[in-house]
């Protein structure tokens, strides 16, 4: 019995070392988005990482390792945050190379202005589907949402983001 329940965790150990090793670069920008510092997104992903290996028997369902994981990262991101005084701090939605192509500088800065003016929820939201390309299925158990919730909250968004923004289609 001991060395059936032995395994598993070994196997699940295996497959969250691997799934880390798959999403180190994804797992280092949603960090570095929230806590906006080389080294402390670093510290974040080697903390996130430490607390799921050392938690691994807390996770109920293997399918939704991934998306334990990044659960794990965020609140890891926000204790630094919290370390640092500066709670009122949202996570950075940036615009990168590969998201701007076609938009002129004050088309991005225009998109960026408009995404701060959110709220922290739906910044999350936002950076979770556009900037990190997760699955609807994914955010919903990174923001412990129900599904209908992320995608309703999702539309509501992008919609409020299309009429403040006019000509720029971004969310296309």
């Amino acid at each position: 019995m001991f060395g059936k329940k032995r395994n598993q965790l070994q196997d699940r150990e295996a497959a969250l070392i691997q799934l880390i090793q798959e999403h180190k670069l994804q797992l280092y920008r949603i960090a570095y988005s929230y806590v906006k510092n080389e080294q402390d997104a670093l510290d974040v992903v080697q903390e996130a990482t430490y607390k799921a290996i050392v938690n691994q028997e807390k996770l109920k369902e293997e399918a939704y390792m991934k998306s334990w994981l990044i659960r794990i990262l965020i609140n890891c991101a926000l204790d630094v945050l919290r370390k640092r005084e500066n709670v009122a701090q949202a996570p950075e939605v940036w615009v990168g190379a590969s998201s701007n192509q076609g938009l002129d500088t004050e088309a991005v800065m225009d998109l960026r202005e408009a995404i701060q003016g959110l709220d922290e929820t739906q910044k999350k939201l936002i950076h979770l589907k556009y900037f990190e390309d997760l699955k609807l299925e994914e955010i919903s158990g990174i923001m412990e949402m129900p599904l209908g919730t992320v995608k309703s909250q999702l539309h509501r968004i992008v919609k409020r983001l299309r009429i403040e923004l006019k000509e720029v289609e971004v969310f296309e």
